[in-house]
């Protein structure tokens, strides 16, 4: 390969194997450099899907914004995908920055998604879990697996018992810790049903 092929590629990232050791030509062809870059174009398109996908199953399941932020920043870092994160009650801005070397030519990004918070306390523990297994050097492909078996499996309980539930724990409160009457117990209970 001519010298400036060479170090064009070399300067983008891709590797020469052999060149310098033995001083030997490589090779180098047009087409391997493109396969090259297109994969690790592919590779870095789905982290940046893979952390819109952990960002809103934290926000989802009922994480607090500030923490939400926190572990979607340390997961970033890990899976080298540079990013930043605002998070509000109702709505993600995920911001994906332009990568040096190799990938420069794959764009800033910046995503805006509208959600409807709700609580799931059960979920949010696994995906907590998952991002802390992350963070401690779990492979991208096993937790992108476990992201989705994750996500497409069903909450442990049903709608109907997570109302009663809530209402049960509204009236209990109330009656035990503020020792209301059993009319602002019934009016608790009301409310927790609602909520």
């Amino acid at each position: 390969a001519p010298p400036a092929a060479a170090a064009a590629v070399a300067a983008a990232g891709a590797t020469v194997e052999g060149a310098a050791a033995g001083g030997e030509d490589v090779e180098v062809t047009f087409e391997d450099f493109r396969n090259k870059f297109r994969s690790r174009v592919a590779e870095m398109e789905d982290k940046r899907l893979f952390m819109v996908l952990v960002c809103s199953a934290l926000h989802k399941f009922g994480s607090p914004t500030h923490h939400s932020e926190s572990l979607c920043e340390s997961v970033s870092r890990v899976l080298g995908v540079p990013s930043s994160y605002t998070v509000f009650p109702s709505r993600l801005i995920l911001s994906f920055h332009s990568s040096a070397g190799m990938l420069a030519s794959l764009p800033a990004d910046t995503r805006q998604f509208v959600l409807e918070p709700t609580i799931d306390l059960d979920k949010l523990g696994q995906v907590n879990d998952l991002v802390l297994a992350i963070i401690d050097g779990l492979p991208f492909p096993e937790a992108r697996k476990k992201l989705a078996e994750l996500l497409a499996c069903n909450s442990g309980y049903s709608s109907r018992v997570t109302v009663a539930a809530h209402a049960l724990t509204s009236a209990s409160v109330a009656m035990l810790l503020f020792r209301c009457s059993y009319v602002e117990t019934l009016v608790c209970l009301c409310g927790g049903t609602v909520v």
